[in-house]
């Protein structure tokens, strides 16, 4: 926008625009007052790609008044839509059963809503093995997913962002699929506790009750009928006990 009308031919010639190699681009100049030169380039911009727009001294105001010295202005496009932090992170290994798997985006994926309109957003992620639960836009570029069941022991989870998932300007895409994986860690014994307290006593413990309790703390939730299957108290004579 200039402070006054302009020579709208001549200012036309003075502009020009090109890429980070110094290549021109063409476009199309329009006109919305005598004052307001607009500029479409003729393709798609690459994203986070530097450009310069030039207008040089033909620049020309309707009474004959041209600029002293070039006007040049640089900028750079946004970065493409990416895929910057994963929790858990990639590689890991000994993952707790009720992780929450999240990722975070360089830049808005969805727009800002109220919580009613939530769970229309897009859901980014899919899992192998097929986990069901429940994932929440945390804000506007990031995603957690929550289980609905603790996640299998020793199991290797892979998660995947597809490729074309598009940002909330619908400016830039996913361009390829983005996938990590980690590991849960192996069903293990937390505590094991005797009625009067003891907590992991020792081999040959004395004075055990006659009516004893065992309580047994796993470090994650377990399938009962299968634990159960697994567990037996045995006598010295070899005898298991009911």
């Amino acid at each position: 926008t200039f402070n006054q009308p302009m020579d709208i031919e001549k200012t036309s010639v003075a502009w020009n625009f090109e890429d980070s190699q110094g290549d021109s681009i063409d476009g199309e100049i329009t006109w919305p007052s005598p004052r307001t030169l607009e500029f479409s380039p003729g393709q798609s911009l690459e994203p986070g790609s530097t450009y310069l727009a030039t207008l040089d001294t033909q620049t020309t105001s309707a009474q004959g008044k041209t600029l002293q010295d070039p006007l040049e202005f640089q900028f750079e496009t946004s970065s493409p839509l990416q895929v910057t932090q994963v929790f858990p992170s990639d590689g890991s290994n000994d993952i707790s059963v009720d992780a929450v798997i999240t990722v975070i985006f360089n830049r808005p994926v969805v727009p800002l809503v109220i919580s009613e309109e939530k769970s229309d957003l897009v859901n980014p992620l899919s899992f192998d093995p097929a986990l069901p639960g429940e994932g929440e836009w945390v804000n506007t570029s990031v995603y957690a997913f929550q289980p609905s069941k603790p996640l299998v022991t020793d199991t290797r989870y892979t998660v995947t962002v597809e490729a074309g998932l598009v940002d909330a300007a619908e400016d830039t895409q996913l361009a390829e699929d983005f996938s990590w994986s980690f590991s849960t860690a192996q069903a293990g014994i937390k505590s094991f506790m005797l009625s009067d307290g003891r907590e992991n006593p020792k081999d040959f413990t004395q004075n055990i009750l006659l009516t004893e309790t065992f309580t047994i703390n796993f470090l994650q939730p377990m399938n009962h009928a299968g634990t159960e299957k697994e567990i037996s108290l045995t006598g010295a004579n070899g005898e298991e006990a009911d």
